[in-house]
């Protein structure tokens, strides 16, 4: 019997699809969730399997989906609402700026590839075939490194164990948020709700209304019902970010729900009862913020069944090439740039930073290189100037160099939000770089060209860009 298989361009991300209805889009609650693409809508189409044929057809998305026959010349065509487009072997579908290939494989081929998985917004990883033939793949983890082998092991032991409560340890960007939701995806409840809840962002005077909901007319300005965080994660399950950071009265507030999965709406008397599953993540040491009395030690031993270990990125440098690859591939499609490689030295330079900000500094890095690449190929000055290491950037140039990568990051995610050209955006980004690279040869346009390589011409263009 053949199998239809989804496979994402210029990826080995692959979805086996099942029979009968398989709904694609932002939405968790997707078969097939596609996240990081603000193009996708919540439930963007579906391709649905009847009498062993497979169809695709368009959920009312914003954007539209757009399909390709195989082997033919023409541009992608968009499917009309609701009109079933019969799928053949080889052709080509796109949600929002992502292209993926509709498959036929045999049974026989297709029976050792994952289920459904879910994309993260800034990181999907691989690891290499050293499991078992008939144990599924997590492909949303990248690394061969000894710490990030030791993790996804401990996935695959965890996720399938639906009573455990699981304590995610990790420094800030290190993709915490990434692993609970493989977690949850790689387990019993992946076809049902994942809320995440900002534990820093909740206050102690809000903490009921927010963990808990509230009834029209309970306070002043509820002027409707609200839906609690736990009443969210019904049946799904519930990430605690950040949960060494609640407030110590609000801690008290969730253990009482976490132990026995009851609570009632503020200014409701009806008693509610939630199955939920909890993972919960950290960059805190919550042992001494137990001694400190910051954080109680009966949550502790409720939310930590089992414990995670993320490693910093300075501790599996060699991950950082597989990683770069994978950023690099994404963006293209992401940002509409060309294919894009670092040079050797490069590599080695970006393994010997300590990424304070781990992965999610690496991916910051790469979106900003890849609108700013002079060339295909990547050089260290580039990363030099962009990651602005203090040694090399003098006192008086020091505010045009400032947080150059952040106001770069700003300014794509809000040309792209808007929806604007990304020529437009391009430009936008190359008046900003060599406005910074004049700045820090101190306006010496010689300097500028010998540094970046940016000759003269192309220095003034980008100088004259009217923003």
């Amino acid at each position: 019997m053949e199998k239809g298989i989804l496979q994402k361009v210029k990826s080995t991300e692959k979805y086996v699809l099942q029979d009968g209805k398989n709904e694609i889009g932002r939405s968790s609650s997707c078969f097939i969730t596609i996240s990081g693409d603000i193009d996708i809508s919540r439930f963007h189409a579906v391709i649905e399997k009847t009498n062993g044929e497979f169809c695709l057809y368009d959920s009312a998305s914003k954007h539209g989906t757009w399909w390709k026959k195989k082997g033919l010349l023409h541009t992608f065509n968009r499917l009309e609402k609701q009109t079933k487009q019969p799928l053949s072997d080889g052709d080509l579908i796109r949600f929002g700026h992502l292209e993926y290939e509709f498959k036929l494989e045999n049974d026989s081929i297709s029976k050792h590839l994952p289920d459904s998985i879910v994309t993260s917004d800034f990181s999907v990883f691989e690891i290499e075939n050293d499991y078992e033939q008939n144990e599924p793949v997590i492909q949303e983890i990248i690394g061969k490194s000894v710490s990030i082998k030791k993790a996804i092991k401990s996935v695959k032991k965890i996720a399938p164990a639906d009573l455990i409560s699981v304590l995610i340890l990790g420094e800030t960007g290190t993709g915490k948020g990434l692993l609970a939701r493989v977690i949850h995806n790689q387990g019993p409840r992946h076809k049902t709700p994942f809320v995440t809840l900002n534990c820093a962002g909740i206050t102690s005077e809000l903490a009921n209304s927010e963990l808990f909901g509230h009834e029209k007319g309970a306070f002043t300005g509820a002027l409707k019902q609200r839906t609690g965080y736990f009443e969210r994660a019904d049946g799904g399950t519930l990430f605690l970010d950040e949960i060494g950071d609640m407030p110590l009265d609000t801690q008290s507030k969730l253990l009482r729900v976490l132990e026995d999965g009851q609570f009632e709406r503020v200014g409701g008397e009806e008693t509610l009862h939630v199955d939920i599953r909890i993972i919960a993540a950290t960059n805190c040491n919550l042992e001494e913020a137990i001694e400190k009395k910051t954080f109680r030690e009966d949550l502790f031993y409720r939310i930590k069944g089992c414990q995670i270990d993320l490693p910093a990125l300075r501790e599996r440098i060699e991950d950082i090439p597989l990683l770069v690859q994978h950023f690099l591939s994404k963006l293209q499609i992401l940002l509409n740039v060309p294919p894009l490689t670092l040079t050797p030295h490069a590599i080695d330079y970006l393994q010997s930073y300590s990424w304070p900000g781990n992965i999610r500094e690496l991916y910051q890095l790469m979106q900003s290189a890849a609108v700013c690449a002079e060339s295909s190929t990547l050089e260290t000055e580039l990363f030099t100037l962009l990651l602005q290491p203090k040694k090399n950037i003098s006192s008086h140039v020091k505010p045009s160099l400032n947080n150059l990568s952040s106001k770069i990051q700003s300014l794509i995610k809000h040309e792209i939000e808007q929806g604007h050209d990304p020529k437009i955006i391009e430009r936008k980004i190359d008046y900003m770089f060599a406005k910074s690279a004049l700045d820090h040869c101190e306006g010496n346009k010689s300097e500028v060209q010998r540094v970046f390589g940016m000759s003269r011409t192309t220095l003034d263009k980008r100088l004259n860009y009217e923003k």
